[in-house]
């Protein structure tokens, strides 16, 4: 499955993806240049799922179901993935996740053999000023 909403007419730029199901990968674009929000029920892939969008990524208030479930989950969200209160709940082996200027909420309850997260991107810089001073 692949689907790229950024051309399309949001409605309050958010897109709900309540079920999603692919025998093999699934990969969704969201937003050009405004922020589009994505809000997942449940995406089920056998390989990857890779969503990329310009807003957040959210949870549905689902009371701790899963939202993700395959080999690998490849995110990227510019504004930040799940909040305190309603973490993402995945299901993944491999975690890659680069969560822009937002938070990252996330829960996994098996173990996993591989997660990488964009610190650099996360957190912002540190002014020149607050550099630690040599003398």
């Amino acid at each position: 499955m692949f689907a790229d909403v950024a051309n399309a007419a949001p409605i309050d730029s958010v897109y709900d993806l309540t079920s999603v199901t692919a025998g093999d990968d699934v990969t969704v674009h969201a937003g050009s240049s405004a922020a589009v929000d994505l809000v997942l029920g449940l995406l089920t892939a056998t390989d990857t799922v890779f969503l990329d969008t310009t807003g957040r990524v959210l949870d549905t208030a689902d009371n701790g179901a899963l939202d993700v479930v395959a080999f690998e989950l490849d995110l990227r969200a510019r504004g930040g993935v799940g909040t305190p209160d309603n973490p993402l709940e995945t299901q993944v082996r491999r975690l890659h996740v680069l969560a822009g200027n937002g938070d990252l909420w996330i829960t996994n309850p098996a173990g996993m053999e591989s997660v990488t997260i964009d610190v650099a991107l996360t957190r912002p810089q540190r002014p020149a000023r607050w550099a630690a001073s040599t003398s």
